[in-house]
């Protein structure tokens, strides 16, 4: 019998852990709908004058609604688990740490040059992440993403600029 995960502990943890916590937040807004809110301005990302130290890695467990969870929990479970076969649990937690606060750091930049006070939510700047990691560790790699023509992970590197 195949073990859930297939042997990522890590990205089956942040799948769970992200889904748990949309949960929560879904039953919170269903009965509180101000605290709702306030959590999500609370862990969310703020620039300053808002901004609070942890926001750079709370932000990435909340999403704004099932459709957002659930495209980057597919991006985060479809390269994800062969990022983490490659470098292995410990290696990846610290490199989606990175990419992750990496992501948060850049988007604290925009906001404040545009002078805006936007709140940023989701784990894609972790996702995006594990797009680069396939196209650098697995140039060749094919993957076949329920698509009937095979992508290869150099096609995934070559995109993200496009993508941004």
């Amino acid at each position: 019998m195949a073990r859930i995960g297939g042997g990522a502990p890590l990205i089956t943890t942040l799948v769970v852990v992200n889904v748990l916590v949309h949960l929560t937040l879904e039953y919170i807004g269903s009965t509180d709908s101000e605290l709702r809110t306030q959590l999500y301005g609370y862990f969310g990302l703020l620039p300053p004058p808002y901004f609070g130290f942890t926001q750079i890695v709370t932000y990435a467990f909340l999403h704004s609604d099932w459709t957002h969870l659930f495209f980057n929990m597919f991006g985060l479970w479809m390269f994800g688990k062969e990022v983490e076969r490659y470098l292995g649990t410990g290696r990846l937690a610290v490199y989606y740490l990175i990419c992750v606060i990496g992501a948060a750091i850049f988007q604290l930049g925009a906001s404040m040059m545009e002078n805006s006070i936007t709140l940023t939510v989701g784990a894609s700047g972790g996702v995006f992440g594990l797009f680069y990691a396939i196209g650098y560790a697995l140039p060749f790699r094919e993957a076949q993403p329920y698509s009937p023509s095979p992508l290869y992970g150099a096609w995934t590197t070559s995109q993200v600029p496009v993508m941004l």
